[in-house]
């Protein structure tokens, strides 16, 4: 939790806790080096903590492991490669960008998984939040709309400070734009 903390600005703290709290689903955004994996790492740690009966997990790539001592925190490659009594298991998925540049069935299961009940994170490469939004749907064999299964969206750049979260947009926000 302690990037959590270097990551994210005092005034979106609290946007993100009752997100997670509350089972949302999240959308990260930024480009290379502005932190969306970090983010997502800490945001899938603090599910874990605050759901330890329920497993969490970390979809990415490489078999890297999420430094933690929570049990109920793993990382993945695939979600195919795993047991089916363990993806019933699981309830909140977080899916880094660098899942083989995000499958499309990877992304069409991710939002499915947010529509029957599970919550977590995607982290995906854009300037902007429109721009994140975008790159999902271009990655979905479907006319559905990534907007649909999304509540919060954040916004990662690279400051002086470092890594940070610049804006975040709740699906309300994004509505009432339309």
């Amino acid at each position: 939790m302690q990037n959590f903390k270097l990551l994210v600005p005092e005034q979106f703290v609290k946007p993100l806790r009752a997100a997670i709290q509350n089972r949302q689903s999240i959308l990260i955004v930024g480009k290379t080096g502005s932190g969306k994996t970090l983010l997502l790492n800490a945001l899938a740690e603090g599910a874990a903590a605050l759901f330890p009966a329920e497993q969490i997990a970390v979809l990415r790539d490489t078999a890297e492991r999420v430094k933690t001592k929570l049990a109920n925190l793993a990382s993945r490659t695939d979600l195919r490669h795993m047991t089916p009594e363990l993806q019933r298991s699981i309830k909140g998925v977080f899916v880094d960008e660098f899942v083989n540049e995000l499958r499309a069935n990877e992304v069409t299961g991710f939002l499915k998984a947010l529509n029957t009940g599970h919550f977590g994170a995607v982290a995906v490469y854009g300037s902007t939040i429109e721009q994140g939004f975008h790159r999902l749907q271009s990655l979905l064999n479907t006319r559905n709309t990534p907007s649909d299964s999304i509540d919060l969206a954040v916004l990662m750049e690279r400051t002086a400070q470092g890594p940070r979260v610049t804006k975040i947009q709740t699906k309300t926000q994004a509505s009432q734009r339309a």
